[in-house]
């Protein structure tokens, strides 16, 4: 795998197709076959040398096979190598001349001289040792014909001249033939890695950009400030595949029925990488801690949400998006915004990449604004009522007026023991139980008079504790929290009285069998409010009695002992008074009720 790698790396830098480098593997396999074939000749010729007695010959054979080994093993110079190589054979083939004319050897040696020299300098080179050995040939032919010159072998070539010639001629046809077939070859070989050449610099640039442009995106990719993740989905396209061979249609209804299959499918969805925002908003310090099947930083009821991305995908459709829950490593439940770019099924890198939103804090708005929403219905709501309310109670209350006028002018007018008196004073005492009722009917919407004042409501709160004490059970404990400087506020001390009443018997109604009411006064530090506190340790109140509880004539009380005006008539006075007014209550755990006034500051005289 590495020679691999190494051989790749060599074609991409251009170093397999140098045609320098070819030539010297060329010239050192050469010569290694040369060393292996010509110890094989070697020993057949002194094989033959111990019967025709060829001693000078085996002399040479033995001297051209030494320095071949030698060149072999060596680390000359390639020249110098290369030259000495031709030299050898050339000095091979003189030698096969001396010894059996143009029936031995030489040709041979001459013909591989001159093809070695086209190949391992150049074609033109080749051409003139085959010219070389051509007049190598012509020129020793005129001494072996004329007998001048005895060869090794005996072979008798004296007044053989048409054989040297026809000879020499197909020797140098032959030869001439190869060369130039060799020169073309070469010529085409070279030409070819040119273009291979233009090809590998093409690749060597294209891989360049392409490692630019995966540096550049695993750059975006994680310092990107959205969370995002790479998921491998081949595994889920698998069992979708299997489904579809089933027979499964309907894949949305085959999830619904099948929790375990869409848990498996989930799983199935494996974690390839992620961000550092991704890592920041999970809680995790390294990509390993959330790599893996992605049901790990899922809570399970976001499986059902999750099936709508699975189907999504069975479907081609290349994005989805969704908000869910995910699971921090830590435990916590944050809520997310899931933005999903699918591959389509034959896509080969079955790769999606995933954008996860935070959206936790847009959901608290949300459920602020919804709270808002719901507080503003139920004021208007408070508002229209009590607007009906004060207006029925006005009429009601100019009704009374001469019923207790006319009732007074007859207990004053009939003797004592006239039997009619008992029945004038249930009269008058139905129209008293009356006019009250109007009175906190008009409290209520907040059309009652008010005789506004600076007052200090620890002044107030101290001074009705005697009255409130006289009107509560005895197995009630008042304790109080009174700051040593407070706020003033613009108010009716009267009403403030009966805020304090209200709330005191609602607190008894909770505390039947007796507890610890807690009345506490402060100042606000941001918004300029001074705040009253009352809060029992009664039995509390559940989430659709707190919704409720300022309504005009809702009240958990048996019929008949209660109007349920008490919390109405508190929430008119105050939001008369420019306040506001809220309950925190748990079951079992009491209630708090907590009003909020202005602040007043009062004007100082200019020095003046």
């Amino acid at each position: 795998m590495f020679r691999q790698s190494h051989r790749m790396g060599d074609l991409l830098n251009g170093a397999a197709f140098s045609y320098e480098r070819w030539r010297e593997n060329f010239l050192r396999f050469t010569l290694r076959g040369t060393c292996i074939l010509g110890l094989a000749v070697l020993a057949f010729s002194i094989f033959d040398t111990l019967h025709n007695g060829r001693v000078p010959l085996i002399a040479v054979y033995c001297f051209a096979w030494t320095v071949l080994l030698i060149l072999t093993f060596s680390r000359w110079s390639y020249w110098i190598r290369a030259g000495t190589f031709l030299f050898v054979l050339y000095a091979l083939g003189v030698s096969g001349l001396l010894e059996a004319g143009m029936r031995g050897d030489a040709r041979i040696f001459f013909f591989f001289a001159s093809v070695m020299a086209a190949l391992l300098v150049e074609p033109l080179f080749g051409m003139a040792v085959l010219g070389l050995c051509v007049v190598t040939i012509a020129g020793f032919a005129p001494f072996a014909v004329s007998g001048r010159i005895h060869l090794l072998s005996k072979v008798t070539v004296a007044g053989n001249a048409d054989l040297w010639i026809m000879s020499s001629l197909e020797f140098l046809a032959f030869g001439m033939a190869i060369l130039i077939g060799l020169n073309l070859l070469l010529r085409e070989f070279r030409a070819a890695q040119s273009r291979v050449a233009d090809v590998v610099a093409d690749l060597t640039r294209e891989r360049a950009r392409l490692r630019e442009s995966e540096e550049r995106y695993r750059m975006i990719f994680h310092r990107s400030p959205v969370s995002l993740w790479e998921e491998d989905i081949s595994e889920l396209r698998e069992e979708l595949r299997a489904l579809r061979k089933r027979g499964v249609v309907d894949l949305a209804s085959y999830l619904e029925q099948k929790p375990d299959f869409l848990a498996r499918a989930v799983s199935a969805i494996k974690v390839i990488d992620v961000n550092d925002a991704t890592l920041h908003l999970y809680g995790a310090e390294t990509a390993e801690q959330l790599a893996g099947p992605l049901d790990r930083t899922l809570e399970s009821s976001a499986f059902a949400r999750f099936s709508k991305l699975i189907v999504a995908i069975a479907e081609g459709r290349r994005k989805f998006e969704q908000e869910s829950t995910a699971k921090t490593l830590a435990g916590n439940t944050i809520h997310v915004f899931v933005s999903s770019s699918i591959p389509g099924e034959n896509d080969p890198y079955q790769r999606m990449l995933v954008n996860v939103f935070d959206i936790g804090e847009r959901k608290k708005a949300e459920m602020e604004k919804r709270a808002l929403e719901e507080e503003l219905v139920r004021a208007q709501k408070m508002e229209s009522i009590g607007r009906l309310a004060a207006s029925v109670a006005h009429d009601v209350n100019n009704l009374l007026g001469p019923i207790l006028g006319f009732a007074d002018l007859l207990l004053h007018r009939l003797p004592p023991e006239d039997s009619a008196k008992d029945d004038l004073e249930q009269i008058e005492g139905a129209a008293l139980r009356a006019r009250n009722l109007t009175q906190q009917l008009l409290a209520m919407g907040g059309k009652q008079h008010l005789e506004l004042q600076s007052i200090d409501l620890r002044d107030v709160v101290a001074g009705f504790m005697k009255i409130l004490r006289r009107s509560i059970q005895d197995t009630m404990r008042i304790e109080l929290g009174l700051p040593e400087s407070l706020g003033r506020v613009m108010a009716d001390a009267g009403q403030i009285e009966q805020v304090l009443l209200n709330l005191a018997l609602n607190a008894q109604d909770a505390m039947e069998d007796g507890g610890i009411l807690t009345i506490a006064l402060s100042d606000s530090p941001t918004d300029g409010q001074v705040i009253l506190t009352m809060a029992d340790t009664g039995h509390g109140m559940d989430a659709g009695t707190k919704e409720h509880i300022f309504e005009p004539f809702f009240t958990k009380k048996t019929r008949g002992k209660g109007t349920g005006l008490g919390l109405a008539t508190v929430y008119g006075i105050i939001a008369q008074h420019g306040g506001s007014i809220r309950v925190d209550s748990t079951p079992g755990e009491g209630s708090t009720f907590t009003v909020q006034l202005p602040r007043h500051q009062p004007q100082t005289p200019e020095a003046g």
